[in-house]
């Protein structure tokens, strides 16, 4: 229902009053589309929380200047909450965490002003025209990478193409070295667990074992890199840093980029592995990006729109905030989902199909406001480009299964496997 009077949260009706037991953890794209279907509009968590799933509410409350970033505090105390509820242990103490460490070092976990100082930091280099300078870098390595899997014949999109892909383009504007771009491509399956809504505690000393190696391994190359002298971007980043002398932000070169860039190694991936996806399930429309590369902007915004690979984030107000008569007391996490905004029947017509020529639309892909993701511009880059290589007259890639299964039990939306078939040539 739509709040139309002075609300508090308790009064909310909560996702348990629209869903069967266990249907949100198993599905978030499936449960998101009962709930429109009963008209629901912000919800309860139960435990002092919102939920935002319609388009409306996501835009404007994440351009809402008193709605920030959730801190690190807050994010590893819930997650060891969760295990403290399933009778396990709970997470090392936050100060030992090196999670947290990883958070502690990341945009998305600051708030003005220290957010405003820190963000310029990375955001300058990934602007639309400042990312133009990895065109020829993406273009060189997405065909190589293509070349390879279609000498294998049949591989795993996800693992052979999109995380090969991504993790080689970053290592090499990184100054890392490449026999360590393995490993890099392995740490991003572990601390891919750092999603799952009830992690075991196996699977949370896998991410604390993922972090520390992640951030010792990508931190130490950068640095070395850096002091080389070579690394143009790297040179720029510690300049900036530098400059932005904010003592309550990030101070170690090689931390902020190791935080700040994990989601050009993980996130990046599973966003063209999607994209891909829903553009080869979608024969004519794949047909036509093949015959006419122009289309490729409209295959990477309708695929991205499908499927975002981080599904929803919470936010916390930073002060008191009333929205449609919601009173919200500061400190409230609201948790949004991307991934429903973007199906939202208000905002799209036919939402849960693909249509290549959907005309344009804004989308919570990549969220909103202060807070919007600052990589989004090098995502669509490297997309497009892997793309363009992937539909052109010289590759003919298929999915050569035809069931595929979205992996339940994460805010990731990403398949268990994406096996294809990629030859020389084929019909355009």
């Amino acid at each position: 229902m739509t709040v139309s009077t002075t609300t508090d949260i308790d009064q909310l009706p909560t996702i348990a009053d629209h869903l069967p037991k266990g249907l949100w953890e198993a599905d978030v794209i499936a449960a998101s589309e009962r709930l429109f279907d009963a008209q629901a509009d912000l919800l309860g968590d139960g435990d002092g929380g919102v939920i935002a799933l319609r388009f409306k509410d996501i835009r404007t409350l994440s351009e809402n200047p008193l709605v920030g970033s959730a801190p690190v505090e807050f994010l590893t105390g819930r997650a060891a909450e969760r295990l403290r509820r399933a009778g396990q242990a709970p997470t090392p103490a936050v100060a030992d965490n090196p999670f947290a460490v990883f958070l502690r070092n990341q945009i998305f976990t600051t708030n003005p002003p220290v957010h405003n100082n820190v963000r310029r930091i990375i955001a300058r280099h990934l602007m639309p025209r400042a990312v133009q300078q990895f065109l020829p870098a993406a273009e060189r390595i997405a065909s190589e990478v293509v070349d390879a899997g279609r000498r294998e014949g049949r591989c795993d999109f996800t693992r052979d193409i999109a995380n090969r892909y991504v993790t080689r383009f970053w290592t090499d504007q990184l100054g890392i070295p490449d026999d360590e771009s393995g490993l890099i491509q392995q740490l991003m399956a572990e601390m891919n667990r750092m999603f799952l809504f009830a992690p075991t505690t196996q699977d949370s000393r896998r991410v604390q074992s993922g972090c520390a190696t992640y951030m010792e391994v990508v931190g130490d190359a950068v640095t070395r890199a850096w002091r080389g002298g070579d690394n143009a971007l790297l040179s720029a980043l510690a300049a900036d840093l530098a400059a932005a002398d904010e003592p309550a932000g990030p101070q170690d070169l090689g931390k902020l980029v190791a935080s700040n860039f994990f989601d050009g190694f993980h996130t990046v991936g599973v966003a063209l592995s999607n994209v891909v996806y829903h553009l080869l399930a979608n024969p004519e429309s794949h047909r036509r990006v093949r015959s006419d590369a122009a289309l490729v902007p409209q295959a990477f915004s309708e695929g991205i729109r499908l499927g975002a690979p981080l599904m929803m984030t919470t936010r916390v107000t930073l002060d008191a905030v009333e929205y449609n008569g919601l009173r919200m007391p500061k400190n409230t996490p609201i948790t949004m989902i991307w991934a429903a905004g973007n199906r939202d029947p208000r905002a799209f017509d036919e939402p849960a199909a693909y249509r290549l020529m959907r005309p344009a639309h804004r989308t919570t892909t990549f969220g909103g406001g202060a807070h919007i993701c600052p990589g989004r511009s090098a995502a669509r880059l490297l997309s497009e480009v892997a793309l363009r290589v992937l539909t052109s007259s010289g590759v003919h890639i298929e999915l050569a299964e035809t069931t595929h299964r979205w992996m339940p039990g994460s805010a990731i939306r990403h398949l268990d496997a994406m096996p294809v078939t990629i030859a020389s040539g084929g019909p355009a």
